[in-house]
C-alpha cells in the first residue's frame, strides 16, 4: 500500500479507496499491501485445508514447555492437531473433541476442565469450568471466534463460552483469536474483547484486506495462513 502511494504520489487512503472502487467493480483483489488480478495466484482450498492451515499457523506460534489454552471449535481442534508433536506443551481445555484427540496420541499433556456438555462443539460450560480456569496463567490463549471488525471488536456465538475467553484473555501472556477468513470485518452475537485486547489474528487467505489493514493499524499481528 506504502509503495503504491509513493509511486503514483497519493496518500495511503486514496490508494485504498481507488483499489476498493476496482474491487467492487471485479478488476482487482486486493492483497496485503496492494493488489492482484482476480484469480491470480489463489489455487481452490477445501474448507478442511483452510482449517487445517489456521491450525499449523498457530501451533506454529507455540514454544517448548508452555502452558497453552485451547477453546472449543473447529480451529482449535486442527491446532491441537498440530501440536500432537509437541510432547513438552501443556493443553488446558474444555473441549471434549481436544481432550479425546489428544489423550488418544501420546502427545502433549492435558488438562480437561469440568463443566456440563454444550452441543454441538461439545464444549465444557457452567461454575466447574469457571473455577477450573480461573487459576490457568497460559503463556497463550487461542480461541475460535466468529468474527472480528475494529469497531466492533472480538465476537462469538455463544454468551457462556465468551465470557469464559473473555476472563482468560485479560490473562494470559499472548491472546490468538482464530477466524475463517469469511468472518474478517463480521460481527457475532456476543462481544467477546475489544480488537486490541488481541495480539494475533490467523485467518485464511481471501480475508477482507481492509479490515485486516485497519486490524493492523491497532497493534495485531495478522497472519493469512
Amino acid at each position: 500500500m506504502a509503495d503504491l502511494a509513493r509511486q503514483f504520489e497519493v496518500s495511503a487512503s486514496t490508494v485504498r479507496r481507488d483499489l476498493e472502487q476496482l474491487e467492487k467493480k471485479g478488476l482487482v483483489r486486493r492483497i496485503h499491501g496492494g493488489a492482484a488480478f482476480p484469480g491470480a495466484g489463489q489455487p481452490a482450498v477445501s474448507a478442511e485445508g483452510v482449517a487445517a492451515r489456521i491450525g499449523r499457523a498457530a501451533a506454529g506460534r507455540v514454544g517448548a514447555d508452555e502452558t497453552v489454552y485451547l477453546g472449543p471449535g473447529r480451529l482449535t481442534l486442527e491446532t491441537a492437531k498440530a501440536l500432537a508433536v509437541q510432547r513438552t506443551v501443556t493443553v488446558v481445555t474444555n473441549s471434549l473433541d481436544i481432550a479425546h484427540w489428544l489423550a488418544n496420541r501420546g502427545g502433549p499433556g492435558v488438562v480437561l476442565t469440568g463443566g456440563t456438555v454444550r452441543r454441538p462443539q461439545n464444549g465444557l460450560v457452567g461454575p466447574l469450568v469457571r473455577h477450573a480456569l480461573s487459576s490457568v496463567r497460559a503463556d497463550r490463549v487461542i480461541v475460535e471466534a466468529a468474527g472480528i471488525s475494529p469497531d466492533q471488536g472480538l465476537t462469538g456465538a455463544d454468551l457462556t463460552q465468551a465470557e469464559l475467553c473473555r476472563g482468560l484473555i485479560g490473562s494470559s501472556g499472548e491472546n490468538l483469536a482464530l477466524i475463517r477468513p469469511e468472518h474478517i470485518g463480521r460481527r457475532g452475537g456476543v462481544l467477546i474483547c475489544p480488537a486490541a485486547d488481541v495480539d494475533i489474528v490467523i485467518t485464511g487467505r481471501g480475508a477482507s484486506d481492509a479490515t485486516l489493514w485497519d486490524l493492523t493499524q491497532l497493534g495485531i499481528t495478522v497472519v493469512s495462513a
